[in-house]
């Protein structure tokens, strides 16, 4: 998993956990210093959070930024691709057909 920075913060995906309130489990999440402290800015977590995190498909793909777009993209072991607004908001969720469903999307540097 890897890390995406620009000037709205640090975004990074987690694996399994929990969701709601400030548990951000199978989600992108976006922190951003404010003051002395770190803070959750923006954050996607798929509708499907739940039954994706029973299963142990969680995120693991990373995030990476589109250049010249303000998108980024993540995915994981269920096998698409979320494209992302700069506010973490869902655009497009891609399925490439190298990454159907078990066989997931373990590292977008091999797109």
């Amino acid at each position: 998993m890897g890390l995406y920075g620009d000037d709205n913060g640090v975004t990074f995906c987690v694996g399994n956990g929990t969701t709601g309130g400030e548990n951000y489990g199978v989600s992108v999440v976006r922190l951003r210093q404010m003051g002395t402290a770190l803070m959750v800015t923006n954050h996607y977590t798929p509708a499907n959070a739940a039954t994706l995190n029973s299963a142990d498909d969680d995120l693991t793909a990373g995030v990476a930024g589109i250049p010249g777009t303000g998108n980024i993209v993540s995915g994981g072991k269920e096998g698409p691709i979320y494209v992302l607004d700069n506010t973490l908001a869902l655009k497009q969720t891609a399925h490439p057909p190298g990454a159907q469903d078990r066989d997931g999307l373990h590292s977008l540097a091999a797109w």
